[in-house]
């Protein structure tokens, strides 16, 4: 359902949400977040596009978020990147059917209304507990 373009995206604007007053050439993220580096620049292209993160140009340019992480969904960076997110799009075989595709793309729109910032917190807790594992 979700593509690799989502994930790569995903794992990406993560870290550079972990700090974001930070810019980030398409190098370091690429090497950072293990994401083939052709295949960065066009997702960031389409970041870009669609204002989810900006680029500054020259020796300390590179790429940052557009706006706070706390603004961006996985929903939006998946509805940028994926030609469609719908179950329920195309031949479904009747009412009742489409009707539960309907529900399923509900749900599945409710799931990713998940922000970068609570991944991001999320991610901060974990290595907190890991670094007082004994």
């Amino acid at each position: 359902m979700v593509s690799i373009k989502t994930k790569y995206a995903l794992a990406v604007l993560v870290k550079m949400a972990l700090d974001e007053s930070q810019s980030y050439t398409i190098k370091q993220l690429s090497e950072t977040c293990i994401v083939p580096k052709k295949y960065l620049e066009q997702i960031l292209s389409v970041l870009r596009k669609e204002s989810i993160v900006s680029s500054t140009r020259g020796a300390n340019g590179g790429y940052t978020l557009a706006r706070p992480a706390s603004l961006i969904t996985v929903l939006e960076i998946a509805s940028c990147l994926e030609q469609s997110l719908s179950f329920a799009t195309g031949y479904n075989g009747g009412i009742a059917i489409t009707e539960f595709w309907e529900s399923i793309d509900d749900q599945l729109k409710s799931s990713l209304a998940v922000t970068i910032d609570e991944l991001v917190q999320s991610q901060l807790k974990t290595k907190k507990v890991l670094s007082f594992s004994i």
